[in-house]
């Protein structure tokens, strides 16, 4: 039979390891996984667009506030298309996200395919998509409420639900259950590995904040590469929770 502690004697990649191997992956698909994250750069960058617009729109409209009829039609409207149109930037961050990972797990496969074959098959299962993250933001959101560190632990046992659901195709509970699954055993690992990588990612933000002018133009291009880096990076510990827990069972 065998023990939790047989478990831990099949470690992760090393930290210089998994950077290295994060950097030649990316190297390699540089030209789609760069395309691909100016998609979803752009779509960020569309929600910020609206999430002003709402702002000055609702200064507009509290000028309107003594006319209460067209007041009360303009607020109505404002609220219908407003949500709207950020519930459809959302859900176009959330399929562009799925979009690079996809390119990753493909590209890992050595499958040939660009970005309308990539974008073809994220539609096909965007419902799957959606979800996956809706139950996976439930989930870590519920965690905060309750407190600070059940929510941080919430996020690194769903972390691979969207890689389970693109890789393995399984969808809604059993994706977060799947991600629970790979993480029990390599918990403080993976929480070693995936602070690093945030205080790396975190860091060149706040550096990049402190800039006057130019400041907000180079943190946008770090995360157009931050982004792909990431996904890769979390992708290649995926792959190795797979393959450890293969391992184990063996």
């Amino acid at each position: 039979m065998k023990t939790q502690g047989k478990i831990n004697l099949q470690p992760l990649p090393e930290l210089k390891v998994l950077f290295r191997e994060t950097a030649e992956f990316f190297r390699e698909h540089f030209s789609l996984l760069i395309y691909l994250s100016l998609i979803l750069t752009g779509i960020v960058l569309i929600l910020s667009f609206i999430l002003g617009i709402f702002g000055f729109s609702f200064a507009f409209l509290v000028s309107l506030a003594k006319q209460k009829v067209l007041f009360l039609v303009m607020i109505i409207i404002f609220v219908i298309l407003g949500i709207s149109l950020l519930i459809a930037a959302l859900i176009f961050q959330i399929l562009a996200q799925g979009s690079i990972i996809l390119a990753i797990i493909q590209k890992d496969y050595r499958r040939e395919t660009d970005v309308k074959k990539i974008w073809h098959e994220i539609f096909s299962q965007a419902k799957s998509i959606i979800w996956v993250n809706i139950l996976t933001s439930l989930v870590i959101l519920g965690g905060y409420l309750l407190l600070f560190i059940p929510g941080l632990i919430f996020g690194l046992w769903f972390n691979f639900g969207i890689f389970v659901l693109l890789q393995e195709k399984q969808v809604g509970r059993a994706a977060l259950k799947r991600s629970r699954a790979l993480v029990k055993g390599y918990f403080w690992p993976l929480a070693f590995r995936v602070f690093i990588l945030t205080l790396i990612i975190g860091g060149s933000s706040v550096f990049c904040s402190l800039i006057p002018f130019f400041g907000s133009v180079l943190g946008m291009a770090i995360s157009l590469f931050a982004l792909p880096f990431m996904y890769i990076y979390l992708y290649l510990i995926y792959k190795n929770l797979l393959e450890l827990k293969k391992v184990n069972q063996n």
